[in-house]
């Protein structure tokens, strides 16, 4: 868990110092966590915090530090730029699995984020989607990048994830499953190698 904060260490908090009450790696870690166990809105991350406080204070080896208000994380999550803090969890992701350790099967999907619908009914509508590498064997999440529908495509998406993977032996190795997905399925899924 330490190399998670020490990732979450390097998002940049844009707030102001006077006031400030929570290290911004705190509450992304309260987020993360609560998260993963099923905590999606800002008073579940809060009950969470509150719940675990002892559990989290051990994690972070620090026990002066305090669980935040829901509309603390509220704010945190409004405020926090995705393209900055993408690039350090998909940093974290990938040095969790080696090569080696690449499953048969990863889950390539999309997922849009509530309430970011835009001109519903008109021709520009436009949603954010998360689009992420899901390792089915070892229930991990290799990599994630944020999408707009407007303007590409998860297809676009997952090959700029490869493109952009830090570690390059791990990207050639999904290109190659890529390849066999080719080779077994054809004509349809050239679209990815392009």
């Amino acid at each position: 868990m330490s190399s998670l904060i020490n990732f979450l260490k390097q998002v940049n908090d844009w707030r102001d110092r006077s006031g400030q009450r929570h290290p911004l790696w705190w509450i992304l870690l309260i987020v993360i966590l609560g998260l993963m166990v099923g905590c999606l809105s800002y008073r579940d991350l809060s009950a969470f915090a509150k719940n675990y406080q002892d559990y989290l204070l051990r994690i972070a080896k620090n026990p002066q530090l305090k669980v935040p208000s829901y509309s603390t994380i509220r704010r945190i999550m409004m405020g926090i730029e995705n393209d900055k803090l993408i690039p350090i969890f998909n940093q974290w992701a990938t040095q969790l699995s080696s090569e080696e350790e690449i499953p048969d099967w990863i889950a390539v999907d999309g997922k849009s984020i509530k309430s970011t619908l835009t001109d519903y009914y008109g021709n520009k509508q436009n949603f954010a989607s998360m689009v992420s590498w899901f390792s089915q064997e070892n229930g991990l999440v290799l990599a994630l990048e944020k999408l707009e529908n407007k303007k590409t495509s998860e297809i676009h998406c997952v090959r700029h994830m490869v493109e952009n993977m830090d570690d390059k032996s791990i990207a050639k190795s999904l290109f190659l499953k890529l390849q066999k997905i080719f080779l077994t399925f054809g004509k349809e899924a050239s679209i990815l190698l392009k």
